[in-house]
């Protein structure tokens, strides 16, 4: 009610214009013709396409109203105070379209502004324009499709400004999420070999051995026939296939392995061929090394090098030898000379 308290109480309207400018709405400009807007005063603004009013969520015009600051009785605050007027279109619960004993929703993001929101904001997930992310809740598991994700978008029921709806999205039909089955992660045999007359003449052209060995994550091993590999469809994640090259055969990388991935994929998109060695085959990690070949010629290189060493040792010798020389020479005369001067203060010192 109006008092005199509350008949002070003003809102200014100058930074709805500016900086706080009310989200989720269509422009509202023209319905602000004052400066200031007295305590209860209003004006409404329409709602964007997937938002309803927060006063009634079956309208898409909502009011922005001067109202009294809770802090400050004597202050104006414009109502709702976080100017979110228009919220957005919810869609129904999601697990009434996942099957929740096998499957969770995990993340979501605004297909909008992209925001983001983690497993611990599952309730902030069923609005418009969200998309929505789904997985199997069992790890090491994938959907019966083998997709590791399905995904859902919250738009509006068809015909409808305030009715939410799922869609698939990405690649996902709604109408088949609630009855997919998650089933453990595998690698489909029939890539690598297909089950054809043309798979076992790939197997031939590789060069292999006829044996192979599948080696299971749980510890069981079996030898099989390399032809009879794919007779099991899938594989079951880190499973081991192991095939043998033929003898003085290699791949260049060792014996042809493939290993199933957590992606539900072979680490190898097609099996390598074996080829046949000459000589020795040295494989260092993935890197062929050939053996070492001394040159033809090496050993004439040695001696010239041996040769060409032992005429420098020469020569230093024979230039220290005429350095030595020059040096005794040169001493024989120092000491000459000193011995004539010796001898002539001698005399000098004798004289009466």
């Amino acid at each position: 009610p109006i008092n005199a308290q509350t008949a002070a109480i003003r809102c200014a309207t100058a930074q709805l214009k500016a900086d706080i400018r009310i989200p989720n709405v269509e422009p509202y400009d023209s319905q602000i013709t004052a400066s200031h807007f007295n305590y209860s005063q209003r004006f409404y603004v329409t709602c964007n396409r997937g938002y309803v009013s927060y006063k009634n969520t079956s309208s898409i015009t909502s009011p922005v109203e001067c109202g009294q600051n809770y802090m400050d009785p004597t202050l104006g605050e414009w109502v709702p105070f976080d100017l979110n007027t228009c919220q957005a279109v919810k869609c129904p619960d999601i697990s009434d379209y996942i099957n929740t004993e096998q499957a969770v929703a995990y993340k979501a993001d605004n297909r909008i502004n992209q925001k983001q929101y983690s497993e611990f904001q599952s309730s902030s997930y069923p609005y418009y324009p969200n998309r929505v992310y789904i997985k199997c809740s069992t790890p090491g598991y994938f959907f019966d499709d083998r997709q590791f994700e399905k995904t859902i978008g919250c738009d509006l029921l068809n015909g409808s400004l305030f009715e939410g709806a799922w869609t698939g999205v990405l690649g996902t039909k709604l109408s088949l999420l609630k009855s997919a089955q998650c089933i453990e992660v595998s690698c489909d045999t029939d890539i690598l070999i297909p089950k054809t007359a043309a798979g076992l003449a790939m197997l031939e052209s590789l060069n292999y051995k006829s044996n192979a060995v599948i080696s299971f994550d749980n510890g069981t091993v079996v030898n099989t026939n390399a032809s009879s590999v794919n007779n099991q469809e899938l594989m079951p994640y880190k499973t081991v296939l192991t095939f043998f090259c033929q003898d003085g055969m290699d791949t260049g990388t060792g014996a042809p392995i493939a290993l199933c991935r957590s992606s539900g994929d072979w680490n190898l998109s097609s099996l390598p061929t074996c080829t046949k060695v000459s000589g020795k085959l040295d494989v260092r990690g993935k890197f062929f090394v050939p053996p070492a070949v001394e040159a033809a010629a090496a050993g004439s290189v040695g001696a010239l090098a041996i040769t060409i060493s032992v005429l420098f040792g020469i020569s230093l010798l024979m230039l220290d030898l005429s350095t030595l020389s020059r040096d005794l020479a040169l001493m024989k005369r120092n000491l000459t000379n000193l011995k004539r001067r010796l001898d002539a203060r001698r005399l000098q010192a004798n004289k009466p």
